[in-house]
Formats: C-alpha cells, structure tokens, sequence
C-alpha cells in the first residue's frame, strides 16, 4: 500500500486542489445561505428552551394553564436572561436529557447570550462547528492513508454531503459529533505512531471532549478499542494498557455527569419511546429497508424522493450501495491490516449496535440516520480512498482513470445538486421525506388571516413552540395539558384549535356549548363557534 499510496505524490493534482477549494466555498454558502429559510422545528426548540436554562416541566408550569399570552412571551422562554445562568442549562439538560452531554448546549448558550436569540444565530453554532470537519477529514485521512490526495477527495464528498450540510443547518450537537469523530481517530493514530505518554495524555483529553459531545461517542471508543486489540494479536500488550488507562480517564471525567443526571435513566427510556416503532423489514409502505436507503442516499446524492412511489429512491440507493460495497472491498483488499481495521471498526461497532436490537427485538434505532455519523464517515473515507486509487494515472488504464473521474464529477454534482434543489424544509428523517415546518407555516398562515385571533392549544410543547416563530404578534393563545379544557376567553374576532384532543372537543362542545368547524381537515385545524 505504501507504494501505492506514494504515487500519489507524482500524480498532478493542482487543478483537483483548485476544485476542491471551489468547492469548499461552495459548501460554506450551503452552509449558511438559507440557514433561517426553514422553520424551526420540534427538536430545534427544545435546544433553544434547554440553552436558555428552562425544562419543559417549567414550561408547563408557567404558561400551560389556560391563561391568555403573547406570542412574545412564549418567545422569551427560549432566551438567554439573568434569570437564568449557564448551570441552569446543564441542569436543565440533565434534568429532561440526559442521553444528550451538556458540551454543545453550553457553547450553544454561550454563542446566543453573545449574539442574541434567532434561528439563525442558534444553528449558526452548528453551521461554524461543522466547518471544522474539513480539516479533521484531511488529518484523518493524512494520518490512515498518508495521501494529501484522499484527503482532498474526502474534503470534496463531506463538502456537499447532504447529511453534512443538513445537520450543519440544524440547532443540535450532531456537527460537533462528526468533528470530534474524526479528531479522535486522528489523535488515536498519532498516538499510536508516537506511544508516548504525552500523547496518551493527549488521547484521552480528546476522550472526554467526545463522551460529552454525544453519548454515542463511546461506541466510536469501544471500536478503538477493538483495533488496538486486534493490531496487538488479540493480546494485553502494553498499548492496549495504554488505551485501557485512557478510557478509564474519560470515563472518570464524565462521572460527575452520572452523578448530576442522579442515574435516573428511565428518562432516556421516555424521552426515546419512537425508537421501538414496529416496522417490517422488508415489504410494505413502509420498512426498515426502505428508511436505510433513504439514509444511504442522504450520504451522497438525496432528491426529494417520492415516498410513496420509490422507484427512484431504489434505484440511488442500488447504485450507490454497489459502489460502496465495491469500495469497502477495495480497502480491504489494498491496504494494510491498520487501515483497513481502523475503517471497519469505526463503520461496524455503531452499525451493530444499533441494527441489530431492530433486527431481534424490533424498533427504527438504525433508521435514525443522525445515529449512524461514525458509519457514514467510514463510508465517506473508503469512497475517498477507492476514487483517489483509480483515478491516478499510474495506477490503471487512461479509459478507466476517466470513468472514475466522470464518477467523481456525478457523485459531487448529485451532492450539490441534492442540496441546492431541494427544498430547505425536505430532507430525509429517517421515516420518510419529513417537510419539517410545512405544516406548522401553513397552519400559522390560517391564524394570522383573522383580525384578531386566539389560538387554543392542547400539543406537546415540542409541537408548540415552532408556532411562536410564524404566528403574528397579534396573535394570543391559550395552552393546555391533556385532558385540560380552559375556559375561552372572549374578546376575539376568532378562536382556531389545532390538532385537538378528543377530551378537549368534548369539553368544548358539551360543557362550554361550542360548535367545532373543520377549517382544514388534512391540517387538523378547527374553529370555535357559538
């Protein structure tokens, strides 16, 4: 591999380099270009309430008991004031979230109390982390494969990813993940190379960060340590000791996180309920096969697929998943034990984990595709690695280096393309092609029609809070806990329900003589008549 890996020094690529560097600004404008275009959704507001140092449970308590309010005010809980300090944010994470490590939310509040509360400022956190990825991609792939030429390649696919560029624009720690995925194998290889205490050191510092950027992160730790294991012969060398001592480090830094979260884990069990969803894994409208296609074309090239008529879906899917089989088998194949394991190890250790509890037990834990980054950045290096081999020169024929270069050009044009001409609120969720905010935008366009209007409330907060983003500031509501019914208040030109609770139209109906009017069946939204 050395000698192939070398040739990459003789192979002129300063007009890839200028490419790549074209490409880079591209991305940042992806990045950033219509970062408040989309409307902010259910998971995006429970960062922002959680920054801001409020739990839900708070929220509850102070605004859903039937009183009338402003649109302002239910704004202001998802702001940074004095009120509230940074250790109520962490507490406020442990408290509600505790599968999520407070170190995202904490530079999230420090970016918002600096610049000030908005959408765009909040994903904007995301937005400069994910810029990171470049550099940490091209050390990682430095430090695996000594090629300058993979890492440009692999700067040029995470670039216009659409997984990369979505998660980006969105107000949650899965960027930082991906940055500190790939800083971790970089410092593990050096570690390695250099097996110095200083760097150990170095190594499990850079644990810690990981472990507190997403609980996951110790999977992509468990999967170090099954590399080490295997490049020492399966056997308790002194580097595996080495690694062991690192990880107990980590894990002792992130006690204190056990002991705040006071190991009440039943959270993470209610909190994650959507996860055990019963799914075929094959046939039907809808399947476990059909949410890991959409997810393994939001790698590389996702359209606004047709959930209901996949045939294009399919067909990305089968061919991407061909080119991708053949690139694992090319690594294994052309490299060294160290390369290969490094990548397998980094993709199977996550992959299995949380494939096969849906396989056995049943549940869409491996469809959520946000779970699956230290998958899908193995992916990303071994497609990387394959295009950077076959488009040398030296390495196959004239006819054939083109074709890989034609495949390298289709699969950053599908990338691009997949990014700029679909629409900012559709992406893939792992369920189906999600318009996140389309519902709640065209409910709010309803509300804000009339002169003066109350809108009543019975939904999650999650469900809510999106809403204080579109409605008008004329707008009041009223919001309830099931199977609460408030008392409506008068003074209102009209008053709209959205998504009501049976209990609540009963109460409504029966007990306060009001005539419910649908307003839009296939948006729920309803209207109160006397």
């Amino acid at each position: 591999m050395q000698t192939t890996v070398n040739q990459t020094r003789n192979f002129s690529w300063t007009g890839l380099r200028f490419f790549v560097l074209i490409l880079l600004i591209l991305g940042i404008v992806l990045r950033f270009g219509n970062i408040d275009n989309r409307a902010y959704s259910g998971d995006e507001t429970s960062t922002s309430l959680q920054i801001a140092g409020y739990t839900k449970t708070e929220l509850r308590e102070l605004v859903f008991n039937g009183r009338v309010l402003s649109v302002e005010e239910l704004l202001k809980y998802q702001d940074t004031n004095p009120n509230k300090s940074l250790l109520d944010t962490v507490t406020a994470m442990a408290a509600e979230n505790p599968h999520h490590p407070p170190l995202y939310y904490v530079i999230a509040r420090l970016w918002v109390q600096w610049l000030g509360p908005s959408p765009a400022v909040t994903r904007g956190v995301a937005a400069f982390i994910s810029l990171l990825i470049f550099p940490s991609i091209y050390w990682l792939c430095w430090e695996l494969f000594e090629s300058s030429l993979v890492g440009w390649i692999a700067i040029a696919l995470v670039t216009v990813s659409p997984f990369h560029v979505w998660t980006a624009q969105t107000a949650r720690e899965y960027s930082l993940w991906a940055v500190i995925i790939l800083v971790s194998g970089a410092v593990l290889l050096r570690t390695l190379r250099l097996n110095t205490k200083r760097s150990w050191l170095t190594y499990a510092g850079n644990l810690t960060v990981g472990v507190y950027s997403h609980l996951f992160f110790w999977l992509v730790a468990i999967g170090y340590g099954i590399y080490i294991f295997i490049l020492e012969g399966c056997k308790r060398t002194k580097t595996f000791n080495a690694y062991l001592r690192a990880s107990l480090i980590g894990f002792l830094v992130f006690v204190p996180w056990i002991v705040l979260v006071n190991t009440d884990w039943t959270k993470v069990y209610t909190t994650t309920t959507w996860t055990k969803e019963k799914l075929p894994l094959v046939l039907g409208d809808d399947s476990l096969l059909k949410r890991w296609a959409g997810n393994l074309c939001s790698i590389f090239a996702f359209f606004d697929f047709d959930y209901q008529k996949p045939f294009l879906l399919w067909l990305t899917a089968c061919l991407l998943a061909g080119m991708v089989g053949y690139a694992i088998y090319f690594l294994y194949r052309h490299t060294p034990q160290r390369v290969w394991v490094f990548i397998f190890t980094l993709m199977g250790v996550t992959a299995l984990t949380l494939v096969l509890p849906d396989l056995v037990l049943g549940g869409v834990r491996s469809a959520s595709s946000r779970y699956l980054t230290p998958c899908y950045l193995g992916i990303q290096l071994a497609v990387a690695y394959l295009l950077a081999m076959k488009m040398m020169p030296l390495s196959v024929k004239v006819w054939q280096q083109k074709l890989w270069q034609l495949l390298f050009i289709v699969l950053i044009s599908s990338g691009t393309l997949s990014c700029v001409i679909t629409p900012p609120h559709h992406r893939w969720n792992g369920t189906s092609v999600a318009s996140e905010g389309v519902e709640v935008s065209q409910v709010s366009r309803i509300v804000n029609q009339a002169k003066s209007p109350l809108f009543i409330l019975d939904i999650r907060p999650t469900e809510i809070l999106p809403f204080s983003y579109q409605l008008d500031p004329k707008v009041r509501l009223q919001l309830v806990e099931r199977p609460n019914v408030p008392n409506v208040a008068e003074g209102f030109s009209d008053i709209f329900l959205y998504s009501p609770s049976r209990e609540l139209r009963k109460g409504l109906e029966q007990e306060q003589n009001y005539k419910l009017k649908v307003v839009d069946e296939s948006l729920q939204v309803w209207q109160l008549e006397k």
